[in-house]
C-alpha cells in the first residue's frame, strides 16, 4: 500500500477545473504512482492556493526517470522503459490542465523520485 500524507492550505475553492476533470487529473497522477512506484515508498500530496493560483503536487521517492524519458513524459503513448499502462495518463493531465489555463511541471532524476506540480488559475465566481 502506498503511504500518503495530504496538506490543504486554507483559502477557498480549487482552480478552474470542473469536478470530473479535476478527479481525472488527480486520478491519473495517482495511477502513475501506483504503477511505477514500489508499494513501500511514501507519496506526498500537497495543495496550496497562493496569489490566485492553486497548486497540486504529487511527489514520490520512487525510481524517477532518466532525462530522455522525462523529456517525453507528456507525449501520447509514451511509456518510460516500455513500462505498464497506456502511455496516455500524463498526456491527458497536460491536456486538461492546459485547456483550463494552467501548466504542469515535472521534476525527476534516476533514483530521486518524481514530483509533478499542476498549477491552475483560481476561477473567480461572479457575485449577484
Amino acid at each position: 500500500m502506498v503511504g500518503t500524507a495530504a496538506h490543504a492550505a486554507p483559502g477557498g475553492h480549487g482552480g478552474d477545473l470542473h469536478g470530473h476533470r479535476r478527479g481525472r487529473v488527480l486520478g491519473n497522477l495517482l495511477a502513475n504512482v501506483r504503477v511505477h512506484t514500489p508499494a513501500e515508498v511514501p507519496v506526498r500530496l500537497g495543495v496550496e492556493r497562493v496569489d490566485g493560483v492553486v497548486r497540486l503536487c504529487v511527489a514520490d521517492r520512487g525510481p524517477g526517470l532518466a532525462p530522455e524519458d522525462a523529456a517525453r513524459v507528456f507525449d501520447r503513448f509514451f511509456r518510460a522503459g516500455g513500462g505498464a499502462g497506456s502511455g496516455l495518463g500524463m498526456a491527458i493531465v497536460q491536456g486538461v490542465v492546459r485547456a483550463h489555463g494552467g501548466e504542469v511541471t515535472v521534476r525527476t532524476a534516476p533514483g530521486e523520485g518524481m514530483e509533478v506540480t499542476v498549477a491552475l488559475p483560481v476561477r473567480v465566481e461572479a457575485e449577484g
